[in-house]
């Protein structure tokens, strides 16, 4: 049998997954008992995602104890199989929009921005619920704007506030 070396610690492995055993146990406790990953997760066959069944944080992402720090379990998987350093500020985001998952073909490593424009473009952003603007104004398709950034505005409001204060053709718009 061939075999390949672990890419997380360079011992010999299975070529096929690239992780030495030692590698694939992890700890969902502080007290650092080890746990095999493949205990900690039942696969959803209509979705595919790998539900955590560890412990989970107050917004429902999988947590786990690896290598003596505290880690979401998605984070894991992007440490895992994405490559990404554990140390990363980057954000860990979901194409199945599930907390609980962390298949990796499930997910992206993004900037913060693109995490923000993600969650509202799926409408799960907490202003994205909201069906009229501060003054009152439904938020319908004729009544609104979208900015670059992919915000919504109020169309009306806009209207109104160029009214109250007009902008000179002397005056620069940064």
């Amino acid at each position: 049998m061939k075999t390949g070396t672990c890419g997380q610690c360079g011992n010999p492995c299975d070529p096929r997954v690239l992780r030495c055993r030692a590698c694939w146990f992890i700890s969902d406790k502080p007290s650092g008992v080890l746990v095999p990953l493949i205990d900690r997760f039942t696969l959803d066959e209509r979705t595919s995602c790998w539900n955590w069944n560890g412990s989970l944080t107050n917004k429902g992402y999988g947590v786990a104890h690896y290598k003596n720090h505290r880690i979401t379990a998605h984070r894991l998987s992007a440490h895992l199989w994405l490559r990404m350093p554990l140390d990363d500020k980057r954000c860990v985001l979901h194409h199945c929009d599930n907390p609980r998952c962390f298949n990796p073909k499930h997910l992206f490593i993004g900037t913060r921005s693109e995490n923000m424009l993600d969650c509202s473009s799926k409408g799960r952003h907490g202003m994205s619920k909201r069906s009229a603007c501060p003054k009152g104004h439904a938020y319908t398709p004729e009544n609104t704007g979208r900015t670059f950034r992919g915000g919504r505005f109020c169309k009306i409001c806009k209207r109104n506030s160029h009214k109250l204060h007009p902008v000179s053709s002397t005056e620069v718009i940064p």
